[in-house]
């Protein structure tokens, strides 16, 4: 998940030449909150694809047990 977020995120930095904005729609309104929308927008599609990344994860572990890991 680090690198699928490192990648996206610097992916998007490379190419668009900043930060994702995607929050400005929520805060546009509050002033003291505006400097901070880049960061508010990185940590949130951080947190989609860590939390994404972990129910995957559990999926695959349920599978791989469940299929590999008989009970008596």
């Amino acid at each position: 998940c680090w690198i699928i977020s490192a990648l996206l995120i610097g992916g998007f930095y490379f190419i668009m030449q900043r930060l994702p904005h995607f929050m400005a729609a929520i805060f546009q309104t509050n002033a003291f909150i505006t400097p901070l929308i880049p960061i508010l927008s990185t940590l949130t599609l951080c947190c989609i694809i860590f939390l994404t990344g972990r129910v995957y994860a559990r999926v695959l572990a349920k599978k791989y047990n469940n299929q590999y890991l008989t009970y008596h």
